[in-house]
């Protein structure tokens, strides 16, 4: 199988870092058109110099989120319609039960949620996208699992999940199809820092241990996310595709 991309403008969001950068550079490297959305212009700018082929920045804070369809209107008059939404943006974080807030709780539906939802709005806005486009978000395995202290983060991509398959539904007529992919643990910066943390925490292991094919890498996840946004997924849409090296079976 040869996924190509060539020519067709997909947006990254939270592409500075961890899974949104390794799908930006494998983006590049199958002839897309890259465009760039997080915080941190000095990093995207250096990711940018490391693409191959056609890729712009745009630095923006998700967090604002009345300004996503500013964002929106620029993107597509300096590039075109839009082929690809790649939503890596989010944030983790763990808080118990006994000193969880409601602003806590927004904090994290903020990126990790409303965001996400305002994306796509104006993603599937007439003029806006090129029929068959294809939307893939970040889930997590979070959402069906569960964790202690993590009621936020677990419920901001069970959301996620659910958000989705009504959106399959909507936008079909539009063309738009709209998928997430449930990841388990991958081993970015954040995955590295907890385990320096909690390496010898006997829980962890054990659910390291569960990974029979070892943890993800970031190109395992880009390599799907890759094969959701091209031609040979045409038929999948409303689902959460599971990666997770076998540790919930």
């Amino acid at each position: 199988m040869n996924i190509n991309l060539k020519d067709k403008n997909i947006i990254v969001t939270g592409a500075s870092s961890g899974i949104g950068k390794n799908v930006s550079k494998v983006l590049g490297e199958m002839g897309a058109n890259v465009i760039l959305v997080s915080r941190n212009e000095l990093k995207l700018r250096c990711i940018c110099n490391e693409i191959k082929g056609n890729c712009k920045i745009y630095p923006f804070d998700l967090k604002r989120i009345d300004e996503i369809s500013s964002l929106f209107k620029t993107i597509v008059q300096e590039n075109g319609k839009l082929d690809g939404l790649v939503y890596s943006a989010g944030i983790g974080g763990a808080r118990p039960l006994s000193l969880l807030s409601k602003k806590n709780i927004e904090e994290m539906f903020d990126i990790n949620f409303y965001a996400f939802i305002e994306m796509v709005k104006h993603f599937s806005k007439k003029g806006n996208y090129n029929d068959y486009a294809s939307v893939v978000a970040m889930s997590s395995i979070a959402s069906i699992m569960g964790d202690k202290g993590k009621i936020s983060y677990c419920a901001s991509k069970a959301a996620l999940d659910a958000a989705v398959r009504c959106m399959a539904k909507e936008l079909a007529v539009k063309l738009i199809r709209v998928n997430t992919v449930r990841a388990s643990w991958v081993k970015t910066d954040l995955y590295e820092n907890y385990m320096e943390n909690w390496s010898d925490n006997l829980i962890s292991k054990s659910f390291v241990d569960r990974h029979y094919f070892g943890i993800l890498e970031p190109s395992d996840i880009s390599s799907m996310i890759c094969f959701l946004l091209s031609d040979y997924s045409t038929k999948i849409t409303g689902t959460s595709v599971l990666i997770d090296s076998g540790c919930m079976a």
